[in-house]
């Protein structure tokens, strides 16, 4: 496609005024048209020999051809004739209409009208905190407020639904239920990224599947008609609450700790001297671990994704109403300054901080004794699958295998 005022011959880009009215033409006033990277893209053009990049095509110092580009629209979002699905409309029909908002690539109704709608979302959002509330409280703080009334930690506890929970958590962690829930989160975590990372048309049965797949990474309001309350939220302002509320859960995940300390310095003398520090300290880390790990994915592509933008267009790809951020863009810059932000602490930060944590209470130590003691186990069976000799039994006895 031609700009007005130019012509074409095989390999050569001319403006009309190359050539007189007699029809002959100066060629030396055209530009060679060599490979596709010469080309002028929606209006613009790229490595012209002797010209700055991306200079405005037009110009009768600058020649050059304007071709359009075809851009994939995502299943999910485009009809079509150039038509958009319902709720959606803008650029790749990637922006929701109003009342609508986004959820797993795409637009998901919102009735602002609905009162039961809003109800049922703050019952249910209720509901599902108060659970890991109430394990939190009989895990890690009822030790701090009723340590005198048993030595045993673990049946400790101020009311019979506390007991309740504490004597079902002991079990799974006993029985090995905690290794299957972290792998059977881990599957549904992988799951969570596949409408977003693979454009396809899900059948209505799987679709439905994916959206609950977003609780495995504890992202309730990614959940289609939960995230509702999100609805005329800028791209910015829910990266940034996003991150700070995950910031704002992990530094109250380690109040118990500094509760611990103040308790001790207060009333028993020391700061580490509280008879419950121990096990606080334990539950406490071990609590902040499993949060982490279940938000990490999440909250890492997140952050990751502030830098992923379109190839052919400066738009976000996770959010077309977003140009993509540059640190030398005005209006970019604050969105590309959190994203080093978040990416620093989140990213890079998490994964530092649990080996930290594990580090400072020997975990790397406990897991090389386990594994020699696995390996002398592993040696004194093989001697006595090899031999009955009364010597090798009187030494796997002395070295504890006996």
């Amino acid at each position: 496609v031609l700009r007005a005022g130019y012509w074409r011959d095989q390999d050569l880009l001319c403006p009309d005024s190359a050539c007189n009215e007699n029809g002959f033409c100066n060629t030396a006033q055209c530009s060679r048209i060599q490979e596709q990277s010469d080309v002028a893209v929606v209006g613009y053009r790229r490595n012209h020999p002797g010209r700055t990049p991306l200079q405005q095509c037009g110009t009768p110092e600058d020649p050059c051809k304007i071709t359009p580009i075809v851009i994939r629209c995502p299943n999910a979002a485009c009809l079509e004739n150039s038509t958009c699905t319902e709720g959606h409309e803008g650029p790749l029909c990637g922006i929701c209409q109003e009342n609508w908002v986004r959820a797993l690539g795409s637009c998901v109704y919102c009735d602002p009208e609905s009162a039961a709608d809003m109800v049922g979302r703050w019952i249910l959002i209720i509901v599902l905190l108060a659970l890991p509330l109430a394990a939190w409280f009989a895990l890690v703080w009822k030790p701090l407020f009723w340590w005198k009334d048993s030595a045993d930690f673990d049946s400790m506890a101020p009311a019979t639904f506390v007991q309740t929970v504490v004597g079902f958590l002991r079990l799974m962690r006993e029985s090995g239920f905690v290794n299957f829930v972290k792998v059977t989160i881990g599957f549904y975590q992988v799951l969570s990224a596949f409408p977003v990372s693979y454009d396809l048309s899900y059948p209505s049965m799987f679709g439905t599947f994916f959206n609950f797949t977003p609780a495995a990474n504890l992202n309730l309001i990614g959940i289609p008609w939960l995230n509702c309350f999100m609805v005329g939220w800028s791209y910015t302002a829910m990266v940034v609450s996003y991150t700070l509320a995950v910031l704002l859960i992990i530094v109250l995940l380690y109040l118990p700790i500094l509760v611990a300390n103040r308790m001790g310095r207060s009333y028993f003398g020391g700061q580490k001297a509280h008879p419950a520090y121990a096990i606080v300290h334990q539950r406490t880390c071990a609590v902040i671990s499993l949060f982490s790990f279940v938000m990490y994915p999440w909250i890492s592509a997140l952050c990751l994704q502030i830098f992923y933008c379109h190839p052919d267009l400066d738009v976000l790809m996770i959010d077309v109403r977003q140009a993509c951020p540059h640190p030398d863009q005005e209006g970019g810059q604050f969105l590309f300054l959190y994203g080093m932000f978040c990416t620093l602490i989140f990213v890079v930060g998490l994964p530092l901080g649990l080996f930290l944590v594990l580090r400072a209470n020997n975990v790397h130590v406990m897991g090389m004794a386990k594994l020699d003691s696995a390996m002398l186990k592993a040696l004194i069976h093989s001697y006595r699958a090899e031999t009955s000799n009364q010597e090798v039994e009187v030494l796997a006895h002395v070295l504890g295998d006996g």
